[in-house]
């Protein structure tokens, strides 16, 4: 899970008993262990989660040497009736994929997990052979973005980890 950047939770607590709008750090970030686990760390803007957009996309980032990735969110759609797939109609509700953009040919195998604010989904196994994309089970895959917004700096925390492949 991503960590609060240096300095919020200072600057949130310096001022009692008034509304404090803290400053998120709204960049991209990805954090690579020893042993192979991979940690991305992407807020998102509340705002996006209200208009009409059908897809919110992460900056690109390289996920692997050569291998670089994105995370799409989606919206639940609401219908089939055009303007029903939007983040406005389905309340901030939707689906996260990682979608690999270069470097198909020479991605590993891997697993991985996904969560907003705390809650972790997955493992998910890569199976990039077949899409581009990948993402959790049907049965697991919608999340209620909006619940999961920081009142204070207006963003929720979308997060990848890639777990250390076991030999």
């Amino acid at each position: 899970m991503c960590p609060p950047p240096p300095g919020a939770l200072e600057r949130a607590q310096s001022v009692p008993d008034a509304i404090v709008r803290v400053d998120v750090d709204r960049d991209l970030r990805v954090e690579r262990a020893t042993n192979g686990q991979v940690d991305v760390c992407w807020p998102v803007d509340a705002r996006k989660i209200q208009c009409k957009d059908r897809q919110i996309i992460s900056p690109s980032f390289e996920l692997f040497p050569d291998v670089s990735c994105k995370l799409m969110l989606k919206p639940k759609p609401k219908g089939l009736s055009k303007g029903l797939a939007s983040f406005q109609k389905a309340r901030g509700c939707g689906s996260i994929e990682l979608k690999i953009v270069d470097g198909l040919e020479v991605a590993p195998q891997f697993s991985f997990l996904l969560s907003i604010g705390g809650e972790a989904r997955g493992p998910v196994e890569s199976n990039f052979a077949v899409s581009s994309v990948c993402g959790l089970a049907k049965n697991d895959e919608e999340w209620d973005f909006k619940a999961a917004v920081d009142p204070a700096s207006s963003v929720f925390m979308v997060s990848l980890k890639v777990l250390p492949r076991s030999e």
